[in-house]
């Protein structure tokens, strides 16, 4: 019981990605049984779950169903969106290209986006990435997803939208989570490198710790049942 409740209480805070291999290793325990008493429990479609230490996976399992209404289970080695667990990863490649002395903490909008209005001037990657630049939290997405034909230009669209928003606070003032403030410093990093913020994370972290199965946007594409879908809560 007391195994259940650890791993009730970790599903809770985020939801866990699952990039293993289909069939379990020799030492590998199968924690299906207890996923699927959370998922009745909490109502979710579906979960998945992983234990690791250092010398490498010790449980996996997966129960419930890819799309809800679909009857089509998730197994172990489906591709799970995680969402804003990006933001650990993009802080953890802009520290990569700090320890190689390629930027430093203390690089500010102002040095790299000059023709943004003077008060986001000095607002640099610590403030970004410990969300209180005061950059707000969020912008239109779709919008900005339409702003032009590649990711690289609708980062910059999503900094250049700064210029006609109001901040939330002086930098360093307040904490704010921000979606918005992370795409900022990922544009900070293209424009540092000249290199793509998607060739960034496969350079200085993918590779280095040999992931292999990462993608980017949905799991499922259009109406394709070959992974699990996204579902939100109604209340």
């Amino acid at each position: 019981m007391a195994s259940i409740r650890k791993l009730e209480y970790l599903l809770i805070l985020l939801s866990v990605c699952i990039v293993a291999s289909k069939s379990t290793t020799s030492g590998v325990s199968d924690i299906k049984y207890m996923l699927e008493q959370l998922v009745t429990k909490h109502k979710v479609p579906a979960l998945g779950g992983i234990e690791l230490d250092t010398n490498g996976i010790t449980a996996l399992g997966a129960a419930g169903i890819r799309k809800k209404g679909s009857g089509i289970e998730v197994t172990s080695s489906d591709l799970w969106h995680i969402g804003s667990c990006t933001k650990a990863m993009t802080a953890t490649m802009i520290a990569s290209l700090v320890e190689y002395g390629v930027v430093q903490w203390e690089d500010t909008l102002g040095e790299i986006f000059p023709w943004l209005p003077k008060e986001y001037h000095g607002i640099n990657y610590i403030h970004l990435l410990s969300h209180r630049s005061g950059i707000p939290a969020t912008t239109d997405w779709k919008k900005i997803a339409e702003s032009a034909p590649t990711l690289e230009g609708q980062r910059v669209n999503t900094v250049n939208l700064l210029i006609k928003t109001r901040m939330e606070g002086r930098p360093g003032q307040k904490f704010l989570y921000s979606d918005w403030g992370y795409v900022v410093a990922a544009a900070m990093a293209e424009n540092k490198t000249e290199k793509s913020y998607e060739s960034l994370m496969q350079e200085h972290l993918f590779a280095p710790l040999a992931m292999t199965t990462v993608g980017y946007g949905p799991t499922s594409r259009d109406n394709e049942l070959t992974q699990p879908w996204g579902h939100t809560s109604q209340v």
